[in-house]
């Protein structure tokens, strides 16, 4: 009876363990099923995840290079605007230190001649402008002359007496050799032409 007893209490746990395996089994199905559901959600979950993250990050991307185009453009127009304003600085000082000075002349002056019996007299007027190169107040090089207009007028005469003079002496030189064939007048004739 005992080996009953026993055979029967190896049999009950043998059925026992039989049993117990196929609850095992079903439960190791149901959570390999579960699993792969699970996996599968996951999976989904993952390409939305990445989808998502993806959307979001292209937004961040285009804002971002928004952002960054905008910062560029300031930039630039910083970057414009202090060049402006260092030209228009380099300008002030430049005329500060450089600049041309202009000023109207005038010069007139006579110049006489004389030959004999013979005078001239021309006087000359001249008019324009005079430019010269200033650094730091003092001028540089030579200044310029720009004549516009000029004006010339000559007087002349003829000296009466050292004309007569002269016939007088030439008379005198040739008086032997001509006698009396010539006469001189005393004074000059005015020819109006």
């Amino acid at each position: 009876m005992e080996n009953v007893i026993i055979i029967s209490m190896v049999a009950v746990f043998v059925i026992a363990i039989v049993i117990l395996m196929a609850i095992y089994k079903a439960k190791l199905a149901k959570t390999n099923n579960e699993k792969e559901i699970l996996n599968d959600k996951l999976l989904k979950l993952e390409k939305e995840v990445d989808h998502q993250v993806n959307v979001k990050l292209e937004q961040i991307t285009v804002s971002l290079n928004n952002r960054i185009n905008d910062l560029k453009q300031q930039i630039t127009d910083e970057k414009e605007k202090e060049y402006k304003r260092g030209k228009d600085e380099a300008v002030k000082e430049f005329e500060k230190d450089f600049y041309v000075q202009i000023q109207p002349y005038k010069e007139d002056y006579e110049k006489e001649q004389g030959f004999l019996f013979w005078e001239s007299k021309e006087k000359h007027i001249e008019a324009g402008y005079i430019y010269q190169l200033f650094i730091k107040g003092l001028p540089a090089l030579q200044p310029h002359y720009q004549p516009i207009e000029r004006f010339k007028s000559v007087n002349q005469k003829i000296d009466e007496d050292k004309v007569l003079k002269l016939i007088e002496k030439a008379t005198e030189l040739y008086a032997g050799q001509v006698g009396n064939f010539i006469k001189v007048a005393q004074n000059v004739k005015q020819i109006d032409g």
